[in-house]
């Protein structure tokens, strides 16, 4: 039998390791230049990449669990009825949007393969790029489950 690979706890995984890795390297940031006056000229950037990290890993996660952050104006005016057709609208929208975001950081991270971030001498495509590539893909992967699982779940009732 084979073993189930849980892409949830995987990305869970890598946002809180994101966050608590901030926290490590600010504080010892802080140490660094309150205790021994040297500060890391470093730290700021990698807590920016850091950041970027955590926020962009976890887009696909917020829409599954439908924590992701939605204008509901529309579910207060509208009749109830109307509301499931609207949703799949926004998603439909959201897919369209997924995609053209997809292929447009690809262009972008192939344009700034030669840039660099300042103190560190990472490659910008792999450290802001690449997280909002992946963080779209996964975003793109949740919406299409959903519905995968819908008409499957709809299939089986008749």
């Amino acid at each position: 039998m084979k073993k189930k690979i849980d892409f949830d706890f995987i990305i869970q995984g890598i946002g809180g390791v994101c966050l608590i890795s901030i926290v490590v390297v600010i504080l010892f940031s802080i140490i660094m230049r309150a205790v021994f006056n040297k500060p890391l000229m470093w730290s700021g950037e990698v807590s920016s990449i850091l950041i970027v990290w955590s926020i962009y890993s976890l887009f696909g996660l917020n829409y599954k669990e439908n924590q992701h952050f939605a204008i509901d104006v529309m579910d207060e005016i509208l009749p109830k009825r109307v509301q499931p057709g609207i949703r799949v609208f926004g998603d439909i929208v959201t897919l369209i949007t997924l995609v053209l975001l997809i292929i447009n950081s690809v262009t972008a991270m192939r344009l700034n393969q030669s840039m660099r971030t300042a103190a560190l001498q990472a490659r910008l495509s792999y450290v802001y790029y690449l997280p909002f590539m992946l963080g779209s893909i996964s975003m793109l992967t949740y919406i299409l489950q959903k519905y995968y699982r819908l008409i499957r779940k709809r299939r089986e009732r008749t």
